[in-house]
């Protein structure tokens, strides 16, 4: 197929295809996922190709890689095909994951150097951004330098925009405001601040998790509850905060025709259509046992064909075909301690003895990345700590499950970054019967085996372009099927 993606204004790119047998079964797809998960945008270059077996299906095989350090906690995204780990807590800056040598590093390139939840990298058109101390790079020049007064933090690319939060604090007083600045990678200029749209926000030093787009709206929600979208040169609320009520949202994709957002305390997801936010409730279920209270969904996905969700404070992971139909527990995390109706998270009357936080053994699945043919997860206590003796509660194989780096594999599913040019690409989806690959200009991208699917798959006879699983690619993308064998 043939893929003129348009200028590169930090947009959504979408389903590319969608391919059904003649009995209308979802057998194959290919898009660009949107994803945001605490703290991390994923690759917004990364494409994904999947095909799925027409009969019985596959339980994931879930193997535990290395850990990058000892400590309790960490979260995980994806640049350049590659997996970082991030463990600011405690100082330790970011990992870099070596499947070759099957150990974690260093970091490399763009991505050595950064240190706290406020740096990261993002692709725009063929350039780098990078997020660092405060100040934006792009390839190598600033052209955001830190501000005179106060701080930024948690920068997003999106719609032809630099968004991002500045606060200042002065003697009784100060200033949180989100800010919409214009700027274009082709041309690489310094932002003008002075065309920045700014829009004030209360309480003063409001931060977020998560950032996403619906269409040509960008939405992010404060650490309090506080929902923004930026539409047509404009900021609106959507939610106000509420002090003393909990409204937290940690994760933010777009699937079909909505982007999905990860909430606490219900622990389920709230869809936005453009127009309003509406919860759904029971997406995902529960364990039994486990309180309906204090729940958090941290963690969302696309992978397999399937939406997927990470749930506090048990560890739970669950999955539903990303079109719609029941959701599925796939596994929880951890081992221990067995869920019990008497307490709403692990380890409360442990974690009061020693003059802890009530929660702070509770269980996170920080992080959903794929990356080549797998599915990369990541663990988390909620107060990430360091090992220190009186946490004597635990056996030491079961303190390694938190900060812990899980590798989920589902035999049908490949990714992998694209090369970015200003123009029309050709794209080639390819799926003989036990391998899979891609290939961008009639150069290979990535290829994964998938023996088990040896003729499991159906001939595809239906394409639809642009629309599925990994939303709707934008109407000025020019996606067209170019031979189809």
């Amino acid at each position: 197929m043939t893929a003129d993606l348009g200028a590169d204004r930090g947009q959504n790119f979408g389903t590319l295809f969608e391919a059904r047998d003649g009995q209308g079964r979802l057998i194959a797809t290919a898009g660009f996922p949107a994803l945001y998960n605490t703290r991390f945008r994923m690759d917004r270059h990364a494409v994904q190709f999947c095909v799925f077996p027409l009969r019985g299906g596959f339980r994931p095989t879930l193997t535990r890689v290395p850990r990058p350090d000892d400590d309790a906690g960490l979260y995980l995204f994806d640049h350049d095909g590659r997996i970082y780990a991030s463990n600011d807590s405690n100082g330790r800056g970011f990992s870099e994951w070596d499947p070759a040598k099957g150990a974690w590093g260093k970091p490399t390139g763009a991505v050595a150097g950064l240190m706290t939840q406020n740096d990261g990298v993002c692709r725009a058109g063929g350039g780098l951004l990078r997020f660092i101390n405060g100040q934006v790079e792009f390839e190598g020049r600033v052209v955001l330098p830190r501000p005179t007064r106060g701080s930024y933090n948690h920068f997003y690319f999106a719609q032809g925009r630099l968004f991002f939060y500045h606060t200042v604090r002065l003697a009784g007083g100060g200033f949180t405001e989100l800010v919409a600045a214009p700027w274009d990678p082709t041309a690489g200029d310094p932002i003008d601040l002075d065309r920045a749209v700014r829009y004030p926000i209360q309480p003063l030093g409001m931060v977020t998790w998560a950032w996403g787009q619906h269409a040509n709206e960008v939405l992010t929600v404060s650490n309090w509850g506080g929902v923004y979208a930026f539409r047509d040169g404009a900021w609106r609320t959507l939610r106000e905060h509420s002090p003393g009520v909990s409204y937290q949202v940690y994760s933010m994709l777009t699937a079909e025709d909505r982007l999905l957002l990860g909430q606490y305390p219900t622990g389920e997801i709230f869809a936005y259509d453009g127009k309003s936010l509406t919860h759904l409730p029971g997406s995902p279920p529960r364990m039994p046992l486990v309180s309906s209270s204090a729940r958090e969904c941290q963690t969302l996905g696309v992978y397999a064909g399937r939406l997927w969700a990470g749930v506090w404070p048990w560890g739970e992971v669950w999955s539903r075909p990303a079109a719609g139909g029941e959701w599925q527990f796939a596994d929880r995390l951890f081992s221990h301690p067995t869920p019990t109706e008497g307490a709403v998270h692990p380890y409360e009357k442990e974690c009061l003895a020693r003059g802890l936080v009530v929660n702070d053994w509770g269980q996170r699945v920080t992080s959903m990345t794929a990356v080549g043919d797998s599915l990369y997860l990541a663990t988390s206590a909620k107060g990430n700590h360091r090992w220190d003796p009186r946490f004597d509660f635990m056996t030491a194989e079961q303190r390694k499950e938190y900060g812990a780096v899980v590798k989920m594999r589902i035999p049908g599913c490949l990714t992998t970054p694209i090369r970015w040019k200003p123009r029309a690409i050709r794209l080639s989806f390819d799926f003989d019967g036990t391998r899979l690959s891609i290939s961008q200009d009639g150069d290979l991208l990535a290829r994964c085996s998938a023996p088990e699917l040896s003729g499991l798959v159906g001939r595809p006879v239906q394409f639809r372009l642009q629309s599925g699983i990994f939303g709707p690619s934008e109407p000025r993308n020019v996606i067209r099927s170019s031979r189809i064998l």
